[in-house]
């Protein structure tokens, strides 16, 4: 239902089209609403199924159990939030940005409910093709708008590879499995087409492409964009979990995950250009995500999804926030809380996701992986009090109801934090995880690492020009990790090689072709006889 209410709402907003209509932007708002409404809804049948397509070979099947309900809520939160804040924001109708924000949307809360490795595989697809879609809308209005599209046809190529991936390995798990991968006896190869399906649709390093994440008109796409990668992938590596990777494989993986993690981190907090760096967020998010799934034992799969939410609900908050406004100064609380969340403020989803990891850790004997962990978290969480006073731009207040929608597009995916974060008694339920989470041990460790994460993050921002001038004079690996330069050059030299191979075609196909097809071939045979 949630799915189709999306879709319409996306047909919906085409009507913005038409000359005099002016509430495209309260339609996908509307649309977010009812599709919230109607998972929240959902909550009281779990656990649920709904069959979307038959045919010979199997069936598409969508499934909502309590982790997936949970993590959908979170997303569909952020979404409302997102296309509130966008209607408050200048910038005209943006109707294709909007439209295909919905279809996004629909597409990744289909990968969230997918009850089988089939159903996900098509989920991913259509993810894929939408979010390429959202990537070309609205372009013209982004300076960057060339170098957007050419990292989004990048990365629909890698989409596509890890698509094939999940595909080779869906055809060798039986569908009845579903996704509770420990039921299944899975061949090793099996499980390394899966682990490494997730590892390409994270885009993790050396993979990442990272979007020109800015303000203005496109926060609300660049957010949606930032996020879609560990929206699709959160509920897999969950429920891989089960299922560790061989050590070689393992030892692969980690390695990217933590150059993940701690690049990303560290080009979000350190990047000169406070309106591109929010983009690094999702990089170092997916890593992190990968390190837990790989590491954290019989915490992981919680592990996952906790920390899926939280990333879900700061990068939303970041994103909705339209920055510091002197004449506004109030509306900073917004990514000040929310780089708290990150930080593992107590009584929110952030410190219930920090106790599992850090217990999961310490208890899998992996203490390495946790300093990593809690160092990468920390960048984080400065680069989230920098992004608080980003210069920004005042709401367009003269838009009805403006200054509620603003308020509810911050404050809802914070009170949603705090609303899961205060119950943990029902979210340990909901996790498998209630004893483990009871324990005063746990929660003793917790609030150690919430106060080693804050303290430093609070130390880094007040000294980030001293500390970000020392490391890029002392070290070299801050600009190695600066990949970008790279994919720009690989792409040159694409176009250089077709140039080339242009240029050569026209001299052999010219009057002179002949000749040198001779002397080529006298070339060769020197060579050959050298």
């Amino acid at each position: 239902m949630a799915v189709l209410l999306l879709i319409v709402g996306a047909a919906g907003v085409l009507a913005g089209l038409l000359p005099g209509f002016r509430f495209a932007g309260a339609v996908a708002a509307l649309a977010a609403l009812l599709a919230l409404l109607a998972v929240l809804l959902m909550g009281f049948w779990l656990p649920a199924a709904s069959t979307v397509a038959r045919w010979p070979g199997g069936v598409l099947l969508l499934a909502a159990e309590p982790r997936p309900w949970l993590f959908s809520l979170a997303f569909l939160v952020v979404v409302f939030g997102l296309q509130l804040s966008g209607a408050v924001r200048s910038g005209g109708r943006r109707v294709a940005v909007r439209c295909c924000s919905l279809v996004l949307a629909a597409a990744v809360l289909s990968v969230i409910f997918a009850a089988d490795l089939l159903t996900l595989a098509v989920a991913w697809a259509a993810a894929d093709l939408a979010e390429f879609a959202l990537c070309l809308a609205g372009r013209e209005a982004d300076k960057h708008s060339s170098d957007a599209v050419t990292a989004g046809a990048l990365r629909l190529g890698l989409n596509l590879a890890a698509l094939a991936s999940l595909t080779v390995a869906a055809l060798d798990v039986p569908q009845s499995a579903g996704l509770k991968l420990g039921s299944a006896a899975l061949q090793e190869r099996t499980t390394a087409w899966l682990w490494i399906a997730a590892a390409v649709r994270l885009h993790l390093f050396p993979m990442q492409l990272v979007m020109h994440a800015g303000g203005g008109e496109r926060r609300g796409r660049a957010a949606l964009l930032l996020l879609a990668p560990l929206a699709c992938t959160t509920v897999l590596l969950a429920a891989l979990a089960a299922q560790p990777p061989s050590a070689t494989l393992s030892a692969v993986l980690s390695t990217a995950a933590v150059a993940s993690a701690l690049s990303g981190g560290w080009k979000f907090y350190a990047e000169p250009d406070v309106q591109l760096a929010p983009g690094n967020l999702g990089l170092a998010f997916s890593g992190v995500t990968m390190l837990v799934a790989l590491h954290a034992g019989s915490a992981a799969a919680s592990g996952v999804m906790l920390l899926g939410v939280t990333a879900i609900i700061t990068c939303g908050t970041l994103f909705a926030y339209l920055g510091f406004v002197r004449s506004d100064a109030a509306w900073v609380a917004a990514p000040v809380l929310a780089a708290a969340i990150m930080a593992g403020l107590p009584f929110t989803v952030g410190f219930v996701a920090l106790r599992t990891v850090a217990a999961g850790l310490l208890h899998n004997a992996a203490p390495l992986w946790l300093l990593l962990f809690l160092i990468a978290l920390i960048f984080m969480a400065a680069g989230m009090l920098r992004q608080a006073l980003r210069p920004g731009v005042a709401p367009n207040w003269s838009e009805p109801f403006a200054s509620t929608a603003y308020l509810f597009g911050l404050g809802a995916p914070l009170a949603f934090a705090v609303a899961v974060g205060s119950a943990p008694a029902a979210l340990g339920r909901m996790l498998g995880e209630a004893e483990t989470a009871a324990r005063p041990a746990a929660n003793l460790l917790a609030a150690g690492c919430a106060l080693l994460v804050s303290g430093a993050a609070l130390v880094l921002w007040r000294l980030r020009p001293v500390i970000v001038e020392w490391v890029r004079r002392w070290l070299v690996i801050p600009e190695f990790l600066r990949w970008q330069s790279v994919y720009a050059g690989v792409w040159q030299g694409y176009r250089s090689t077709g140039r080339t191979l242009r240029v050569a075609a026209a001299v052999l196909e010219g009057d002179g072709g002949v000749l040198w097809m001779l002397v080529g071939a006298l070339l060769a045979g020197l060579l050959v006889e050298l």
